[in-house]
């Protein structure tokens, strides 16, 4: 683990952060399929935070070389933040993770209102997903 890194990290190669990022754009793919149905809204939003959760992965793994591995994915914000031009899609990840209960495990019906922010901070976190990959 370098000393820059916040909690526990593991290191990634480019397969690994590959995946990741194929992994990302899997789960957005399921979430749009079902934001505008309600009766898969709530699915959508679970895939949107693994999602969520991948893009980060591959973004640090490509960015640092590394990715988060706790079980409090604060962790994984803290690291993202290391990660140039991040602190927009880090706020984002925050928004998506803080409804991880809701979305996947929770009976209680997510409104509209927490669906669409859901879905706007995926499409700003898979932003800076493709900003990154497009990097050399």
């Amino acid at each position: 683990m370098s000393p820059r890194t916040v909690g526990r990290t593991e290191p990634m190669g480019r397969a690994e952060w590959e995946k990741r990022a194929h992994d990302a754009r899997g789960f957005q793919t399921l979430a749009a399929l079902g934001w505008d149905d309600p009766a898969v809204a709530q699915q959508a939003a679970a895939n949107a935070v693994n999602a969520a959760i991948a893009a980060v992965d591959a973004i640090c793994g490509k960015e640092l070389r590394e990715r988060y591995r706790g079980q409090d994915h604060r962790g994984a914000s803290a690291l993202l933040r290391q990660v140039a031009g991040s602190d927009p899609a880090a706020k984002a990840f925050d928004t998506l993770i803080s409804q991880k209960d809701a979305a996947a495990y929770s009976t209680a019906v997510m409104g509209p209102t927490t669906l669409l922010a859901m879905r706007r901070a995926l499409g700003s976190l898979m932003a800076l997903l493709d900003e990154v990959l497009a990097r050399p």
